[in-house]
């Protein structure tokens, strides 16, 4: 997949202690993680190019990524994804 692009600081989400030092320095807002995988996309239908979500998990510790993007809502980006979910 390469190394992700982390654009900013991502709020914690209960499971910080179990990051890696790579998720972490992401979370933070460091640029790149390269031991991240793609698990799965979704594309929204009738919404064109401008929504999707991409999931992620890093290889290293486990960690649950999600990346959503939406020309609407530009606050969105990078986020840990809470333990419940990404079981």
């Amino acid at each position: 997949m390469g190394q992700a692009n982390n654009p900013g600081v991502v709020s914690g989400n209960g499971h910080d202690d179990d990051l890696c030092p790579e998720c972490d320095a992401f979370r933070r807002g460091a640029g790149g993680h390269r031991s991240l995988i793609e698990d799965a996309e979704q594309d929204f239908a009738g919404h064109g190019p401008s929504r999707y979500v991409r999931r992620y998990s890093c290889v290293t510790c486990g960690a649950a990524w999600q990346y959503e993007h939406d020309r609407k809502k530009p606050n969105l980006g990078w986020s840990l994804k809470p333990e419940a979910e990404s079981a």
